[in-house]
Protein backbone atom coordinates (compact mmCIF):
# COMPACT_ATOMS: atom_id res chain seq x y z
CA UNK A 1 0.00 0.00 0.00
CA UNK A 2 1.76 3.09 -0.76
CA UNK A 3 2.71 5.49 2.08
CA UNK A 4 0.43 8.32 1.35
CA UNK A 5 -2.69 6.09 1.65
CA UNK A 6 -0.94 5.09 5.04
CA UNK A 7 -0.81 8.74 5.94
CA UNK A 8 -4.33 9.44 4.81
CA UNK A 9 -6.13 6.29 7.00
CA UNK A 10 -3.29 7.17 9.63
CA UNK A 11 -4.71 10.65 10.08
CA UNK A 12 -8.47 9.62 9.81
CA UNK A 13 -7.50 6.67 12.56
CA UNK A 14 -6.09 9.69 14.87
CA UNK A 15 -9.17 11.99 14.11
CA UNK A 16 -11.52 8.86 15.45
CA UNK A 17 -9.14 8.82 18.49
CA UNK A 18 -9.22 12.94 19.30
CA UNK A 19 -13.31 11.91 18.71
CA UNK A 20 -13.59 9.16 21.15
CA UNK A 21 -11.20 9.84 23.88
CA UNK A 22 -13.29 13.64 24.21
CA UNK A 23 -16.22 11.55 24.46
CA UNK A 24 -14.84 9.86 26.99
CA UNK A 25 -12.97 12.32 28.85
CA UNK A 26 -9.66 10.90 28.66
CA UNK A 27 -6.46 12.82 29.32
CA UNK A 28 -4.08 13.30 26.13
CA UNK A 29 -1.94 10.60 27.74
CA UNK A 30 -4.47 7.97 27.84
CA UNK A 31 -5.70 8.96 23.97
CA UNK A 32 -2.24 8.58 22.83
CA UNK A 33 -1.97 5.12 24.34
CA UNK A 34 -5.30 3.89 22.62
CA UNK A 35 -4.32 5.76 19.34
CA UNK A 36 -0.89 3.64 19.18
CA UNK A 37 -2.69 0.17 19.93
CA UNK A 38 -5.35 1.02 17.19
CA UNK A 39 -2.94 2.23 14.75
CA UNK A 40 -0.86 -1.00 14.95
CA UNK A 41 -4.16 -2.95 14.95
CA UNK A 42 -5.06 -1.86 11.61
CA UNK A 43 -1.09 -1.34 9.91
CA UNK A 44 -1.72 -5.29 10.92
CA UNK A 45 -5.10 -5.34 8.97
CA UNK A 46 -3.57 -3.98 6.18
CA UNK A 47 -0.82 -5.69 5.78
CA UNK A 48 -2.29 -8.92 6.28
CA UNK A 49 0.28 -9.42 9.69
CA UNK A 50 -3.22 -9.94 11.78
CA UNK A 51 -5.79 -12.31 10.65
CA UNK A 52 -9.45 -10.96 10.39
CA UNK A 53 -11.25 -13.26 12.90
CA UNK A 54 -14.86 -14.05 12.10
CA UNK A 55 -16.04 -11.48 14.60
CA UNK A 56 -14.35 -8.43 12.46
CA UNK A 57 -15.62 -10.02 9.36
CA UNK A 58 -19.60 -9.83 10.87
CA UNK A 59 -18.13 -6.05 12.43
CA UNK A 60 -17.27 -5.19 8.57
CA UNK A 61 -20.22 -6.37 7.36
CA UNK A 62 -22.50 -4.95 9.84
CA UNK A 63 -20.70 -1.70 8.97
CA UNK A 64 -21.41 -1.96 5.20
CA UNK A 65 -24.86 -2.74 5.37
CA UNK A 66 -26.15 -1.56 8.29
CA UNK A 67 -28.73 -2.80 10.75
CA UNK A 68 -30.81 -5.81 9.45
CA UNK A 69 -33.75 -3.98 8.71
CA UNK A 70 -32.11 -1.64 6.77
CA UNK A 71 -31.22 -4.09 4.84
CA UNK A 72 -34.78 -5.96 4.21
CA UNK A 73 -36.38 -2.82 3.55
CA UNK A 74 -33.62 -2.48 0.37
CA UNK A 75 -34.37 -5.97 -0.28
CA UNK A 76 -37.96 -5.58 -0.63
CA UNK A 77 -37.71 -2.27 -2.55
CA UNK A 78 -35.10 -3.98 -4.98
CA UNK A 79 -38.16 -6.84 -5.47
CA UNK A 80 -40.75 -4.25 -5.86
CA UNK A 81 -38.47 -2.11 -8.44
CA UNK A 82 -37.26 -5.41 -10.41
CA UNK A 83 -40.31 -7.46 -11.26
CA UNK A 84 -39.39 -7.84 -14.89
CA UNK A 85 -35.99 -8.79 -16.48
CA UNK A 86 -32.82 -11.10 -15.40
CA UNK A 87 -31.65 -9.05 -11.70
CA UNK A 88 -35.42 -9.38 -10.99
CA UNK A 89 -35.69 -10.15 -7.12
CA UNK A 90 -31.48 -8.56 -6.48
CA UNK A 91 -31.16 -5.85 -4.05
CA UNK A 92 -29.81 -2.83 -5.42
CA UNK A 93 -27.03 -1.63 -2.86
Amino acid sequence: MPEETDASILSDLRALCTELAARQGLSDEAREEICGHLEDKLLGYLKGQIEITTEDALLLVRAHFGDARGVARQIRRGRRQNVHGPAAGRPRW
